[in-house]
C-alpha cells in the first residue's frame, strides 16, 4: 500500500474574512497534532515564497537577530522529525520575514481567535466604533422616555 497522498490547501481558504470564529472551550486533544500542522505550515510557506530557502533564512536571521540556517527550515518543515519542532519566536520571525499572517490567522482560528494586520485592523476598529454608537443612541433614546422633566420639583 502507497502512501496516501497530502492534500494541498487552495491558498484562498486562508484568505481573512470577517465571520466570527466560533468560541472554542479548551477541551482535551483539542491541539493534538499541532506540530504537524505548524511543520506542514512551515513547508507551505517556504515553498510558496520565491525565495531560495536560505534568503528565507537570512531574513528569519535578521528578523530574530538570531542565526536561522536552511537546515533549521528544513527540520521545522518535516512533521516526522517531532524533536525539530519550531519555536513561537522562530515561527513569528518566519511569518513576519515572509509576510504571511494568513497562516498565523489559520492558526488563531483553532482556538477562536483572529488575526487583523493594517486596515483590517482599522475597518474592525470602525465597526466597533458604529456599535457602540449604535448601543448609545439606544441607551439614550430609553432614558429619554424615562426621563421626567425637572420643572418645579426643586423650585
Amino acid at each position: 500500500m502507497g502512501k496516501p497522498k497530502r492534500h494541498r490547501e487552495d491558498p484562498r481558504q486562508l484568505a481573512l474574512s470577517f465571520d466570527a470564529p466560533p468560541r472554542v472551550a479548551p477541551t482535551e486533544g483539542l491541539l493534538a497534532g499541532i506540530d504537524r500542522l505548524i511543520a506542514g505550515y512551515v513547508s507551505r510557506i517556504v515553498q510558496d515564497d520565491g525565495r531560495s530557502r536560505g534568503e528565507i533564512a537570512a531574513a528569519v536571521s535578521a528578523v530574530l537577530s538570531d542565526s536561522v540556517s536552511e537546515d533549521m527550515l528544513y527540520a521545522y518543515a518535516a512533521p516526522a522529525k517531532g524533536s525539530h519542532n519550531i519555536s513561537l519566536a522562530r515561527f513569528l520571525g518566519l511569518i513576519l520575514a515572509t509576510k504571511r499572517s494568513d497562516v498565523l490567522d489559520a492558526l488563531a482560528i483553532r482556538i477562536g481567535c483572529r488575526v487583523l494586520e493594517g486596515e483590517e485592523y482599522v475597518l474592525a476598529q470602525l465597526g466597533h466604533v458604529r456599535a457602540e454608537r449604535r448601543r448609545l443612541e439606544a441607551l439614550e433614546r430609553e432614558l429619554s422616555r424615562k426621563a421626567q422633566p425637572f420643572e418645579g420639583r426643586f423650585a
